[in-house]
Formats: structure tokens, C-alpha cells, sequence
């Protein structure tokens, strides 16, 4: 079948040679047929100016109508990510952080995510 093929799409001269299925293989570099590799997706979080990669979700804790998402960053710490129920990021209001210290005890800071604003807090272990 394949041989078949190549016969019909080989040209005079190609006919002539002789050439075969290796032949007409080795005219290829084989990297050119190799599946194109996704590109790489990076996630970072930046706090205080410093910028963190982050490996994966460690927790999600739902609280009334907020998220907190537990990321686990490259370097072994953790950073929790404040976000609402529908799952964006939440509002940065100002008075918004004493609410959350109220309710939790926790001081999310201002930061960011991929890029995007964000209220965030830096655990040093979890």
C-alpha cells in the first residue's frame, strides 16, 4: 500500500534509482513528525515585591461566601488565595482586610496573582 504511494508520487529519476520506503524516509529529519509539546504553564504569586511559582493546590476551605485556596509554592511554603464563591478573585476593599482578620485572624495583604491583583497571605509552614 505505502510502497504503492510512494511509486505513484515518485518522480522519473526517483524511479530510475530504485529508491525505497528508506530512501525516502531518511530525506526527512524524524524531529519534524514529532508531536508539538504543550507550552509550559507557569503560575505565580507575588507578595511584598517577591515572586513565587506556584506547584499546586494543596487545600480549598470554604467560609461563608469566600474561598481560600492553599497553594503550595516551589519552594516548599505556602500562600492561601482569597477568592469568591463563584471562584474570581476577591475584591481588594480596603475595610475588606479587618473583616477577614475579624473572622479568621489573618491579615491578607495585597499581591498578585498571575499577574492579576489579589489579597494573599504567606504561611511559613503549614
Amino acid at each position: 500500500m505505502v510502497s504503492d504511494l510512494l511509486e505513484r508520487n515518485a518522480t522519473a529519476v526517483e524511479r530510475v534509482q530504485g529508491l525505497d520506503l528508506r530512501d525516502y524516509l531518511t530525506r526527512f529529519d524524524y524531529r519534524q513528525f514529532q508531536p508539538a509539546q504543550p507550552p509550559e504553564t507557569r503560575h505565580t504569586l507575588t507578595i511584598d515585591g517577591q515572586e513565587y511559582e506556584i506547584n499546586a493546590i494543596a487545600v480549598i476551605t470554604e467560609i461563608d461566601s469566600y474561598k481560600i485556596v492553599t497553594y503550595r509554592l516551589r519552594n516548599d511554603k505556602f500562600c492561601e488565595v482569597l477568592y469568591t464563591a463563584a471562584g474570581e478573585l476577591a475584591n481588594q476593599a480596603e475595610d475588606f482586610s479587618q473583616v477577614i482578620y475579624a473572622r479568621m485572624g489573618k491579615v491578607f495583604k495585597l499581591g498578585k496573582l498571575n499577574g492579576g491583583a489579589c489579597l494573599l497571605y504567606l504561611l511559613k509552614n503549614y
